[in-house]
Protein backbone atom coordinates (compact mmCIF):
# COMPACT_ATOMS: atom_id res chain seq x y z
CA UNK A 1 0.00 0.00 0.00
CA UNK A 2 1.03 4.02 -0.34
CA UNK A 3 2.03 5.95 2.49
CA UNK A 4 3.31 9.32 2.79
CA UNK A 5 5.62 9.38 5.32
CA UNK A 6 9.05 6.77 5.92
CA UNK A 7 8.29 4.04 8.19
CA UNK A 8 10.00 4.04 11.71
CA UNK A 9 13.46 4.37 11.40
CA UNK A 10 13.90 5.59 8.53
CA UNK A 11 13.78 9.18 6.70
CA UNK A 12 13.13 10.65 3.40
CA UNK A 13 15.99 11.40 1.46
CA UNK A 14 16.35 15.45 -0.38
CA UNK A 15 13.64 15.85 1.67
CA UNK A 16 10.61 13.52 -0.54
CA UNK A 17 8.58 11.02 0.34
CA UNK A 18 9.80 9.09 -2.46
CA UNK A 19 13.17 7.36 -1.41
CA UNK A 20 13.54 6.17 2.83
CA UNK A 21 16.81 5.57 3.92
CA UNK A 22 17.72 3.91 7.49
CA UNK A 23 18.70 6.33 10.34
CA UNK A 24 21.94 4.88 11.55
CA UNK A 25 22.71 2.14 14.06
CA UNK A 26 22.27 4.56 17.45
CA UNK A 27 18.85 6.76 16.09
CA UNK A 28 15.56 5.04 16.49
CA UNK A 29 14.33 7.98 14.38
CA UNK A 30 16.39 10.15 12.42
CA UNK A 31 15.38 13.15 9.26
CA UNK A 32 17.24 14.94 6.94
CA UNK A 33 20.21 12.60 7.16
CA UNK A 34 20.98 8.83 9.45
CA UNK A 35 22.59 10.61 11.55
CA UNK A 36 20.48 13.71 12.09
CA UNK A 37 18.67 11.79 15.34
CA UNK A 38 15.34 12.99 16.85
CA UNK A 39 15.34 9.75 19.39
CA UNK A 40 17.72 7.13 20.24
CA UNK A 41 17.78 3.38 20.13
CA UNK A 42 17.82 1.49 23.39
CA UNK A 43 20.34 -1.44 22.81
CA UNK A 44 20.67 -2.94 26.62
CA UNK A 45 21.01 -1.73 29.72
CA UNK A 46 24.54 -1.63 29.62
CA UNK A 47 25.05 0.48 26.15
CA UNK A 48 23.08 3.10 26.39
CA UNK A 49 23.53 6.31 24.14
CA UNK A 50 21.95 9.70 25.09
CA UNK A 51 20.59 12.30 22.85
CA UNK A 52 22.64 15.29 22.53
CA UNK A 53 22.25 17.85 19.74
CA UNK A 54 21.01 15.86 17.63
CA UNK A 55 23.40 12.61 18.05
CA UNK A 56 23.30 9.37 20.05
CA UNK A 57 25.78 9.33 22.16
CA UNK A 58 27.71 6.80 24.85
CA UNK A 59 28.74 9.32 27.51
CA UNK A 60 26.85 12.73 27.94
CA UNK A 61 29.86 15.46 27.31
CA UNK A 62 31.53 18.06 29.87
CA UNK A 63 28.54 20.03 31.80
CA UNK A 64 25.69 17.94 30.66
CA UNK A 65 24.04 14.75 32.72
CA UNK A 66 22.03 12.12 31.69
CA UNK A 67 18.78 12.76 32.67
CA UNK A 68 17.71 8.65 33.06
CA UNK A 69 15.93 8.44 29.43
CA UNK A 70 16.95 7.18 26.34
Amino acid sequence: YCVDTCPYGQYAVNGTQYTCQPCSINCATCVVNSTNCLTCTFINTINIVYLHNNSCIPVCPNKFWMNGTV
